[in-house]
C-alpha cells in the first residue's frame, strides 16, 4: 500500500518530484492538477481516485501557490497519506530559496510514510486495544471475583440461618423437654402420694382406728 508517486509545485510548476522522472503517466495526472489549482489559488484538501490506473491522487493547496501531490494505491489510509502532504507543506513555507531540499523532502517523507512501522495511529490503536483487552481481563477478574464474594455471602447468610433454625429447635426442645421432665416429677409426687396414702389407709383402716 506505497505511495508510488509525489511532487511539490509551485505556480503551477513543478519545482521536485519523487522518484525523479518515473511514472511519467502519474506524473502528467498531477500536472493537469497543478494547472487546475495554480489557477484557483486556494486552500483545498482532496482526494481523487483514477480507477484507470488503479490509485488515489491526494494533494494539498496550500493558497500560496503552492501545491503539494502524493499518489497511492488505493489500499493505503486517507490519513496516512494527509499526514504525509502535511510534514512536506509544513517544510515549504516562506520564500522558496528557504526550502530545504523538497526532492529530498519528498524522498524522506514517502518513505517514511510507506514504512507501516510509522503510521501513529495505528500504533495508536494497537495500544488502545492492548488497553482494552487488559481492562477486559481486569474486568473479568472482578466480575468473577464478585461471584465468589456473592456466593460467600450467600454461604455465609445460609449458615446463619441454619444457626438461627438450630438455635429456635434447641430452645424448643430444651422447652419441650422441661415440660416432659416437669410431667414426669409431677406424676412420680403423685404415685409417691397415692402409694403413701394407700399404705396410711392400709395400716390404719379407712377410720384411723389402727392409728389412734
Amino acid at each position: 500500500m506505497p505511495i508510488k508517486y509525489s511532487a511539490i509545485f509551485l505556480e503551477g510548476n513543478r519545482v521536485a518530484e519523487h522518484p525523479a522522472g518515473g511514472y511519467a503517466a502519474l506524473a502528467e495526472t498531477c500536472q493537469r492538477l497543478a494547472d487546475k489549482e495554480a489557477r484557483i489559488n486556494k486552500y483545498n484538501r482532496t482526494k481523487l481516485t483514477d480507477d484507470s490506473q488503479g490509485v488515489d491522487v491526494n494533494y494539498l493547496a496550500t493558497g500560496r501557490d503552492v501545491l503539494i501531490v502524493c499518489v497511492s494505491t488505493t489500499d493505503m489510509p486517507v490519513r496516512t497519506s494527509f499526514d504525509m502532504l502535511g510534514r512536506v507543506e509544513v517544510k515549504c513555507r516562506g520564500d522558496r530559496q528557504d526550502w530545504p531540499s523538497p526532492s529530498e523532502t519528498l524522498k524522506r517523507e514517502s518513505e517514511y510514510a510507506n514504512d507501516p512501522r510509522n503510521d501513529i495511529a495505528k500504533k495508536v490503536q494497537g495500544e488502545i486495544a492492548e488497553i482494552q483487552d487488559i481492562m477486559m481481563e481486569n474486568m473479568d477478574k472482578m466480575l468473577d471475583r464478585h461471584d465468589k464474594l456473592e456466593n460467600m455471602v450467600q454461604k455465609s447468610d445460609a449458615l446463619a440461618n441454619e444457626g438461627q433454625t438450630f438455635f429456635k429447635r434447641g430452645r424448643e426442645l430444651r422447652r419441650k423437654m422441661c415440660c416432659q421432665q416437669a410431667k414426669m416429677t409431677i406424676m412420680v409426687v403423685v404415685v409417691v402420694m397415692v402409694v403413701i396414702l394407700v399404705a396410711v389407709l392400709v395400716i390404719c383402716k379407712p377410720n384411723f382406728s389402727s392409728c389412734s
